[in-house]
């Protein structure tokens, strides 16, 4: 115990929360003082924070519950406010990566096959999903296959077997790319497999989050790792500097076999995703494998994030599978795609989401751990349970995260008072992110029903339509839902003060999250 508290307090988490702190006392006393000895800057303070005021409101790239706890903060404490205003925008990092994204745009039109004649079979057989996969195309350049079939995995074990499998099968190349890994048995027998691979000449790659492996890693592992001939990057080092390019996290789960297998969803590298190792009661998560054409999207959002940190090479080798291991299907459909955080326009994440609410006829089922909608969203969800469209959700009923939690609790009266049935998972903790509607489209990936997945973090998704995962997804669903209690209307009645202040304080930092 006395070791565990030593790391704590001596590890990278704890050290780099006091600097941001002490930083932020910094700027506290340096806005004190300011206010104390000059009426000239209080002045000057008080016209920034009226001109900040009007540049946040017209800020496109942000959501109105962002705007408007930016804008509480600058009016009340407008020297303070304008000053953490400057200092936080002050993205440098963020700055590198969009530039070094931009110069990659090249690459993501490689892939953009002559895809006539799978668009044409998709648009006669379904208009309203053609055109989901349209915006998509658009907006990611990202097409739609056939010839791609797809495996769902309603638990982290299912997901961790075939991988160990397919990891096995390699012969020229895996990519990975990982939110979270944590040493124990899931991720030791990963990283087995990936040195005796690298030992046989397969080209392996890693690349993880600094952050989300801030208490799962030691520093520097990444030089471990390349002791046995694996390259490693690490995405987004964590610095003890208080910057908002620290909240730009890669939240994806990528895994690339031979460009002819890939693995996604929200299972990390992490021995809770499989329940080797107890954390929040049964913890629950899904994923999908795909095989065929498909996969060359995951190849692609692999080195786009990947040459961030590394000097291009030669992508195209990679771009082309083992034709022989392609499979011919042409009735189903699998489009990957991706969004980050530096979208200009485009909320590509939630958009798909609204896509698949906006198109629905019968129902829409939805899996998340966490529930922190934005307006535009919060509006499709309540728009397709007006119009008689069956809209449910299974969140958690153990949480990860309390204030998380709490914010999430907060959205359930809202939502029932329109027809929209939520139901807390009572075994524990679910952390699958799926959409499903109509018995023909559906949605698997990384990417949570927040703002911190829609507009701060690097993540992926694969849409999916007339495929056995679609119909395998709806199954998994009712069956958590059979496992699951559901919300009632009055359920926050008998809640103590204390705690509804709470949630409604933590509802105010909702964009944050």
């Amino acid at each position: 115990m006395r070791e565990k508290i030593r790391q704590i307090v001596l590890g990278r988490s704890y050290l780099t929360v006091i600097m941001f702190i002490l930083q932020l006392l910094f700027y506290v006393i340096v806005a004190n003082v300011l206010i104390q000895y000059s009426i000239i800057i209080q002045v000057i303070a008080y016209f920034l924070s009226l001109m900040l005021t009007i540049y946040i409101l017209s800020m496109k790239n942000t959501d109105i519950y962002s705007k408007a706890l930016l804008v509480i903060v600058i009016i009340l404490f407008p020297v303070f406010g304008t000053c953490m205003f400057f200092f936080f925008r002050n993205q440098r990092v963020r700055k590198k990566i969009r530039l070094n994204l931009e110069s990659q745009e090249y690459a993501t039109k490689k892939i953009n096959h002559d895809s006539e004649k799978t668009d044409k079979a998709l648009e006669k057989q379904d208009k309203s999903v053609f055109n989901m996969s349209r915006y998509i195309l658009k907006t990611t350049n990202m097409p739609i296959y056939n010839n791609t079939s797809s495996k769902y995995f309603s638990v982290g074990e299912e997901y961790f077997e075939d991988l160990i499998i397919e990891l096995e099968k390699a012969e020229k190349f895996i990519f990975m790319e990982y939110f979270i890994i944590k040493q124990g048995h899931m991720w030791n027998k990963v990283f087995n497999i990936l040195k005796r691979k690298a030992k046989q000449g397969v080209e392996v790659r890693l690349l993880y989050d600094d952050f989300g492996c801030i208490n799962t890693l030691p520093e520097g592992y990444e030089n471990h790792v390349r002791k046995y001939g694996i390259k490693c990057q690490v995405f987004g080092h964590i610095y003890p500097v208080a910057t908002l390019a620290h909240n730009n996290r890669d939240h994806r789960k990528i895994v690339v076999i031979d460009g002819v297998v890939g693995f996604a969803g929200g299972i990390n590298l992490s021995d809770e995703y499989i329940n080797k190792w107890i954390r929040f009661g049964h913890w629950k998560d899904t994923g999908v494998m795909i095989k065929g054409e498909a996969v060359k999207s995951f190849t692609l959002m692999f080195l786009e994030n990947w040459h961030i940190y590394q000097d291009k090479d030669e992508d195209d080798r990679y771009l082309e599978g083992n034709v022989a291991r392609i499979p011919k299907i042409e009735n189903e459909f699998v489009q990957p795609y991706m969004s980050t955080p530096m979208d200009a326009e485009e909320i590509v994440a939630r958009n798909v989401y609204v896509n698949i609410l906006n198109a629905a006829n019968d129902y829409v089922y939805i899996t998340t751990p966490y529930l922190v909608m934005d307006k535009d969203l919060e509006t499709a969800v309540i728009n397709a349970a007006k119009r008689g469209v069956d809209v449910r959700f299974i969140t958690p009923r153990i949480p990860d995260k309390k204030n998380v939690f709490a914010v999430t609790r907060s959205s359930y009266r809202g939502l029932i008072e329109h027809g929209v049935r939520i139901f807390e998972y009572v075994p524990g903790f679910i952390h699958a992110k799926n959409v499903v509607s109509d018995d023909k489209v559906a949605t698997c990936g990384s990417i949570n029903f927040d703002n911190r997945s829609f507009y701060h973090s690097y993540e992926n998704g694969v849409l999916m339509y007339n495929s056995e995962a679609v119909l395998d997804i709806r199954r998994d669903f009712i069956k958590a839902q059979n496992l699951s209690e559901e919300v009632k209307i009055d359920f926050d009645s008998k809640l103590p003060l204390k705690t509804k202040i709470k949630t409604a304080f933590w509802k105010l930092f909702s964009p944050v999250f």
